[in-house]
């Protein structure tokens, strides 16, 4: 359910295009009924990899999957992003490329969910007794682990989600960037995800998940004071490919995102 209510903001922009501030309203009511709904199932998702991956190889497992996933965003991110300008070039103002994309999104997210059906797990175990609810939801916050975990992503979610749906607006209207110049920066961060996700993974086996998430917690926030130096509007064209052109402030941003990875990542492995 949590990704398949993403047909209703697809509906809304393709009846509603000329009433955006009702878009908003729905579409911020949308994402937040959608996260709480994919939370519920995150605790189980967890629990049954867990299950099946064996720790010796969790690490690499993991690194290998993501590395499958970057380079799925990445190409998915190029067309996206074409289509978007697309649709801003020969139908300025109409919604009708986010209302595709928001379509494809929710069905092939439903799919990515389905899938899992198909994967063989052990049967369950009967269990004569079992404790109360309120005894089973504070077992595990009984474990120091687990609570400074849940803290440190708490915080990190917290932060990512505070500024991030502001960063392509601000990319949009102050930086006056396209849509494919925009993709172009998750599209290099994918790059450096595809690069470095197999050789983390390793690093997960042989160091552990501690040591790894420390330093990459430390690491990944000093890498975007490249944002710092950005001084918009910025015109200085540093690369030009084919139609795409990467402003100053463009490139400093990309060389911040092919390094970066997610502290979050790390943790949840």
């Amino acid at each position: 359910p949590h990704r398949l209510v993403w047909f209703w903001p697809a509906f809304l922009l393709a009846t509603c295009h000329d009433n955006p501030h009702r878009i908003v309203v729905w579409l911020t009511i949308t994402m937040g009924i959608g996260q709480v709904l994919g939370q519920c199932a995150t605790p189980a998702w967890y629990s049954w990899m867990a299950d099946l991956v064996p720790e010796s190889i969790r690490g690499r497992f993991w690194g290998t999957r993501q590395t499958f996933l970057s380079g799925a965003f990445l190409v998915y991110t190029a067309l996206c992003s074409w289509l978007l300008d697309w649709f801003a070039d020969h139908h300025p103002g109409s919604g009708t490329g986010f209302t595709i994309l928001l379509v494809f999104a929710a069905i092939l997210g439903a799919a990515d969910i389905l899938i899992h059906g198909f994967v063989p797990e052990p049967g369950p175990q009967l269990q004569l007794t079992k404790p109360r609810p309120w005894v089973r939801i504070m077992a595990p916050l009984r474990l120091a682990d687990f609570r400074w975990t849940t803290l440190a992503m708490s915080a990190w979610t917290f932060a990512c989600g505070l500024t991030g749906p502001f960063t392509a607006v601000y990319m949009r209207n102050n930086l006056q960037l396209s849509y494919s110049q925009i993709g172009a920066l998750s599209i290099v961060a994918s790059v450096g995800a595809v690069a470095m996700a197999i050789p983390i993974g390793r690093l997960l086996d042989r160091f552990g998940g501690r040591t790894c998430a420390i330093v990459i917690a430390a690491l990944c926030p000093l890498l975007t004071f490249a944002w710092f130096a950005v001084q918009p509007p910025d015109t200085e064209v540093v690369w030009r490919f084919w139609s795409l052109s990467l402003p100053r402030s463009l490139a400093l941003c990309m060389l911040g995102s092919l390094l970066v990875r997610d502290p979050k990542d790390t943790l949840e492995v």
